[in-house]
């Protein structure tokens, strides 16, 4: 995305020029550990400075977090990078 950014920079207008980038997820245990899972891995999956980090006081919810983040590792193309 970069990339294609610089390379149309002048040309067309651009938001910015991306970087490494990171996430944080603030919840309770009220949200869906396969959305929390998603939105973790949907960023790390960027890079290996693009770190996701989970902050909730369920235990519960961060275990079935994790559960999920690695089930869709496993159907991840990028799960590499994004583990």
């Amino acid at each position: 995305m970069a990339e294609a950014k610089r390379q149309l920079f002048g040309r067309v207008g651009i938001d910015l020029f991306a970087g490494p980038t990171e996430t944080l997820v603030i919840t309770d245990e009220s949200v869906d550990a396969e959305m929390c899972a998603t939105d973790l891995l949907s960023q790390a999956e960027h890079g290996v400075t693009t770190p996701a980090i989970l902050l909730t006081n369920s235990l519960k919810l961060a275990q079935e977090t994790m559960r999920e983040v690695e089930r869709l590792l496993t159907q991840l193309p990028t799960a590499e990078i994004a583990r």
